[in-house]
């Protein structure tokens, strides 16, 4: 996996999935293809754009292979986003794991995020 991360910023654009691509179409006129990106390829997709529209095999292929789909708002500010279920599970392991860490080990690596917050 590259791990592009994908901004969609024209209007007027159509995503689907085919064959283990996603395919970004002009939605004017003729609906040209515009390219294509390998599925295996996305590591983020971002939605910039107010004339979009996606296919739901699309945003299950995403998922399915861990990449979330982020929704921007007019001014450009992330407003939601779609996450694999399967990397919220990693993740809430992950920070469990944390957790069930030792005081001496929380308090040395408190210490190394001050010491690089300060450097």
């Amino acid at each position: 996996m590259i791990g592009r991360i994908v901004e969609v910023a024209d209007d007027r654009r159509h995503l689907f999935m085919h064959r283990g691509f996603m395919v970004v179409q002009d939605t004017e006129l003729e609906r040209k293809e515009l390219g294509q990106i390998p599925l295996d390829d996305i590591a983020a997709l971002t939605a910039n754009a107010h004339g979009l529209s996606y296919t739901n095999n699309l945003l299950v292929s995403l998922a399915e292979r861990g990449a979330p789909f982020v929704l921007s708002a007019a001014n450009h500010n992330a407003v939601g986003m779609l996450l694999p279920i399967e990397g919220n599970l990693k993740q809430f392991r992950r920070i469990e794991a944390q957790i069930a860490g030792s005081q001496p080990t929380h308090k040395r690596l408190w210490a190394s995020v001050a010491r690089a917050k300060l450097e």
